[in-house]
């Protein structure tokens, strides 16, 4: 027959946001607390963090014009704690860029990602991404 594994979990976040004139900042971080009921297999923890910065530069027309952003963030996907070097991290640095033509609902954007993804503290991958998207909400 099937072993059925059982745990508890409980997962919590925290968010804030703040914004002035053409400023926006957001941040947010959730954790996440897988508790084993099988005594031999640990208890996890994983969690996730980010925070964003944007400024959005206006013209004379209403809700056009560039915005430039930045946005820092790292999920930790099985940060167990137990034993050194367990932990699967992946870290995204992003620099972007968007010309908004109506707002939101009628934009062009590009960023660009460095992303770092630690898996078992000793193979490192290194990757670069470019984005292009466009948005249209009729």
């Amino acid at each position: 027959p099937p072993v059925f594994r059982r745990s508890q979990v409980w997962t919590g976040g925290f968010d804030a946001a703040f914004k002035y004139d053409g400023f926006y900042a957001l941040a947010e971080y959730i954790v996440r607390q897988t508790a084993q009921i099988t005594p031999t297999t640990p208890d996890l923890t994983d969690y996730g963090w980010f925070v964003q910065a944007q400024y959005f530069f206006g013209s004379d027309t209403p809700n056009r014009g560039f915005e430039i952003l930045g946005r820092w963030s790292q999920i930790d996907l099985d940060g167990s704690g137990v034993t050194v070097g367990t932990d699967t991290a992946v870290n995204d640095i992003t620099a972007g860029v968007n010309y908004l033509f109506n707002g939101h609902r009628l934009k062009i954007g590009a960023n660009y990602t460095y992303r770092i993804e630690t898996v078992k503290a000793a193979n490192n991958v290194y990757d670069q991404i470019a984005q292009v998207q466009f948005t249209a909400i009729f």
